[in-house]
């Protein structure tokens, strides 16, 4: 078993030899390449005297458990003394004093060291005494699993087939030959194993057994041949119908041979000569970064390519369809320079079905343009008022009543104390926004006030006009700001610390400049680093300004019965008019 077992082996290093390393040196050659050969063990010299005929080990094996008369193992043994005493790879004892080889043993040399056999039982073990007849039975029987156990016993088969059932032996040469056809069909991939140690113990390795393995099982020679190697070739047509687009001088047109046409590309590519060889047929580079190179400049090429075709065809498409319709656009649009409105009142020509996508897509670009174009004639100032507008507009529009953007307002300071102004200006820096309010006490008590927004902070001034540090809040405190959907002034500044909302109606009783604080309140705060959320939120409002935690309040906003113009706070209420 062991003998078949190692035979095994040589017939599939053979086989990692003839693929991996003779195939490979014997292309170079027959391509005319310059090559070094590389010098390897090849063990067909092995194989060849184990399976050879007519004197091959198992050949005289079979010869022996077949003939008549008496037969022995050592008779069998002397046989193979005989046939192979010159043999490099096979070892017998040379006499009784020879001690070199056990008695009733031989050697062989197998490409992964010295293997020793005993001759004892081998004729046995060849000797298969299962007769024809038998396995005839066994495979005519009703049992189906004793019908597939006997594939021989199939009369089928037997045309030409000796009476005689074949050795042991035979058959294993047999099918070991048939398993290496089978291999030859297919494109393997090796995966060599090392054994580190022979105890098997973890994170041990025997140097001398690594070393071992590594020169048996060929790795040097194969490292050795794929270094000084080629890692791509391919046939010069292939390469050239692959590759001719990266050399203006092939591309698209060139009546030259394809040797010189691939020789014009590495060219174009300034690859040294040096960094690939022509063969007879094929085309074979060294190092896989000039692969890479190839394709990187082939894929940036194809684009270029596809650019081309892309541009053709949709030119085409202007043509046949968009040509008309564009014509008629640009028609339209051939005085918009010269028009104060900027193209406003320019009638579109009706798009095709097709092209309705497209056509919505040129409104809104066009859109963009004449706002654009309308901006740029406003002034530096109006162009910041109408950020605020259209900020406040994103807040408010269609969500509170009254809302509307006019020229006059958004004008930043609408307190007209300019000493007051003056002062807090000088201590605190300049006024993003300010005018007259009402804030909500802590008792519910409205008390008159003046709201000032900083780059930093937003002040409460008291009914003095005077600046307190305790009525002061920094920007980078608030959490948001809210107002009710009602046209009302009140505005409720949320803080991140609970207790500490302001409740405020900005303007006071007779002025309404809820959502201007609104806007340039979120912007100071945005440009503060602190975005925060303004929210128009139905009646009653929640706030909490007790300077406790848990202590929510509710602010009831709502028409006042009265009628009175402006907004009044009373007893927990807002009243507007």
């Amino acid at each position: 078993e062991q003998f078949c077992i190692n035979y095994c082996n040589e017939k599939l290093q053979q086989l990692f030899i003839e693929l991996v390393i003779k195939i490979e040196q014997e292309e170079y050659l027959a391509e005319g390449i310059e090559w070094t050969p590389i010098d390897y063990f090849n063990n067909k010299i092995i194989c060849d005297l184990i399976e050879g005929r007519p004197k091959g080990i198992v050949a005289l094996l079979d010869e022996e458990s077949i003939r008549p008369g008496d037969k022995s193992d050592g008779v069998w043994l002397d046989k193979l003394g005989s046939a192979f005493k010159e043999h490099e790879h096979f070892k017998v004892r040379a006499g009784a004093g020879d001690k070199s080889v056990p008695e009733g043993c031989f050697m062989l040399v197998h490409y992964a060291g010295t293997v020793t056999y005993s001759v004892a039982g081998f004729l046995d073990k060849n000797t298969d005494t299962l007769f024809k007849d038998l396995a005839r039975a066994m495979y005519n029987a009703s049992n189906p699993i004793l019908k597939a156990c006997f594939p021989e016993g199939d009369e089928s088969t037997w045309m030409g087939a000796s009476k005689r059932p074949p050795t042991a032996g035979k058959s294993f040469v047999g099918s070991m030959k048939a398993m290496i056809e089978l291999l030859n069909t297919k494109i393997p991939s090796y995966v060599r194993c090392i054994k580190p140690n022979h105890k098997k113990a973890p994170k041990m390795i025997d140097d001398e057994l690594l070393k071992h393995q590594v020169e048996y099982l060929g790795l040097v020679e194969n490292v050795r041949v794929r270094r000084a190697g080629f890692c791509f070739r391919e046939t010069k047509e292939n390469f050239f119908q692959r590759y001719k687009l990266l050399s203006p001088q092939t591309y698209p047109t060139f009546n030259g041979s394809v040797a010189d046409g691939v020789k014009l590309v590495f060219e174009a590519l300034a690859i040294s000569p040096k960094a690939y060889q022509l063969g007879k047929t094929k085309v074979f580079i060294k190092n896989p970064n000039t692969v890479f190179k190839l394709e990187e400049e082939r894929d940036m090429r194809l684009e270029g390519v596809a650019r081309v075709l892309q541009d053709a065809w949709r030119r085409y498409l202007i043509r046949r369809e968009i040509g008309t319709y564009y014509d008629a656009l640009l028609d339209a649009f051939k005085d918009v320079k010269s028009d104060p409105s900027f193209g406003y009142r320019v009638k579109w020509p009706k798009p095709t079905k097709r092209l309705q996508s497209a056509d919505l897509m040129l409104k809104r670009v066009f859109k963009n343009w004449w706002g654009r174009k309308l901006v740029s004639t406003l002034s530096g100032k109006q162009q910041a008022i109408m950020r605020v507008q259209l900020l406040a507009h994103r807040f408010a529009a269609g969500k509170k009543d009254g809302f509307a953007i006019t020229k006059s307002g958004y004008s930043i300071h609408h307190i007209a104390n300019e000493g007051v102004m003056a002062a807090v200006q000088a201590s605190e820096g300049p006024s993003l926004f300010d005018c007259p309010a009402v804030k909500l006490t802590r008792r519910g008590k409205p008390r008159a006030c003046a709201v000032v927004v900083t780059a930093t902070h937003i002040h409460r001034l008291d009914p003095a006009m005077k600046l307190k540090a305790k009525n002061t809040c920094p920007l980078t405190d608030v959490a948001g700001a809210e107002a009710s959907p009602h046209n009302d002034n009140i505005v409720i500044v949320r803080a991140k610390e609970e207790g500490h909302d302001m409740v405020l109606s900005m303007g006071g009783e007779g002025k309404n400049h809820a959502i201007e604080f609104l806007a340039r309140f979120y912007l100071a705060c945005r440009e503060a680093g602190n975005k925060i959320e303004i929210e128009i939120k139905p009646s009653p409002l929640p706030y909490n300004n007790t300077l406790k935690e848990g202590q929510s309040k509710t602010l009831v906003v709502k028409k006042d019965p009265a009628g009175l113009p402006g907004t009044h706070l009373v007893k927990g209420q807002a009243l507007y008019g």
